[in-house]
């Protein structure tokens, strides 16, 4: 994969746009995990892994094949009740940010290194925050959504600004 942050953070901002849209429709996926992210063609990727979508609504059939697989982007509560709830597919995609964001050779051209490492702390602070036990403490999907687009907002104008 590209060590571009500018790369990764548009990976990241697909996936939030889609976990916002199914959290809109009061949907849960449930199995959000960095395999189940594909690439779709240019720098268009798409969630998959749609086997376990239910409606917050519903029981989520088959739930304990999830927490038996080697997935560790489950949620704390899937794995101790089998309770799904954006909070937890939050949890994932905590999960998937730290996972897309980790490594030392992350670059952004342009960037001094003490930008660079400001702009990782905040991308590390939110997947921390995604990740909190107590799901009541974790962010909805909406506010993630605003906080990606705020960070590729301040890429494009530092790039705008490169100029």
């Amino acid at each position: 994969m590209d060590n571009s942050l500018r790369v990764r953070l548009d990976i990241c901002l697909e996936i939030v746009n889609g976990m916002t849209y199914i959290a809109s429709k009061s949907y849960i996926h449930g199995c959000l995990c960095t395999g189940g992210v594909i690439l779709c063609g240019g720098n268009v990727w798409k969630i998959s892994r749609f086997r376990y979508i239910h409606r917050v609504d519903e029981d989520c059939e088959g739930w304990e094949d999830i927490v038996e697989s080697d997935e560790g982007e489950i949620a704390p509560e899937v794995l101790s009740s089998g309770e799904f709830s954006e909070k937890s597919d939050v949890w994932s995609f905590g999960v998937v940010m730290n996972e897309l964001f980790r490594g030392e050779d992350l670059t952004l051209e342009g960037f001094t290194p003490g930008q660079l490492k400001t702009f990782r702390h905040e991308i590390d602070q939110k997947a921390i925050e995604c990740c909190k036990t107590n799901p009541k403490e974790r962010p909805v999907f909406a506010t993630l959504q605003h906080f990606i687009e705020k960070q590729c907002n301040k890429l494009r104008y530092s790039a705008a600004n490169q100029k």
